[in-house]
């Protein structure tokens, strides 16, 4: 059992030892394809962890086997009480964090679909009047290219076709899906 419960825990320290590395000699795309999932699935696995961690401590032994004994020994508890009160005060870490980040990616996708609304179906690119240079690609179907007005005074005629091309590719290749999925974790 300490196999099953502990190793998603190694694992997910293995996991932030080694994405740096990745991060740094394989090419970004892919780099985004792997660590993404891997981040998720190491994730779900800890938090299973942590939940059956967690049920150990609130489902207590009853006493006539708290009372067994094996070969002559008692019967040790296979989760230390103070693992799992740490367990339980981790998974309330995780759900607050959780909610919070729900709760701001639904703000940001409600103003973001204010900014849009009203405009034509097939608008690609959406020019928002702001001192602040900004762009970014607004996931959805159709997908959408919000840049400001400060950012294309900023920008040559050459930048502005390079500004676009790179948020089209987020768009294409689903950026914002990965970020999400990252910030959930």
């Amino acid at each position: 059992m300490r196999f099953a419960v502990y190793a998603p825990l190694v694992l997910s320290v293995l996991l932030s030892a080694l994405a740096g590395v990745l991060a740094r000699r394989a090419e970004p795309a892919l780099a985004a394809r792997v660590l993404a999932p891997a981040a998720v699935l190491t994730a779900a696995a800890t938090v299973w962890s942590l939940v059956l961690l967690a049920a150990a401590l609130l489902g207590d032994v009853p006493p006539l086997v708290r009372e067994a004994r094996a070969d002559g020994r008692p019967v040790t508890d296979p989760v230390p009480g103070a693992i799992g009160f740490a367990a339980c005060l981790a998974l309330v870490v995780v759900a607050v964090r959780l909610r919070r980040a729900v709760r701001a990616g639904r703000n940001a996708r409600s103003a973001l679909r204010r900014l849009t609304a009203g405009q034509p179906a097939g608008t690609e690119l959406i020019v928002a009047a702001s001192e602040v240079p900004r762009a970014f690609a607004i996931p959805g179907r159709p997908g959408r290219i919000l840049v400001t007005s400060a950012m294309l005074r900023a920008l040559a005629p050459a930048e502005r076709r390079v500004l676009l091309a790179h948020e089209r590719a987020r768009l294409h290749h689903r950026h914002g899906l990965l970020v999400t999925a990252v910030t959930l974790v």
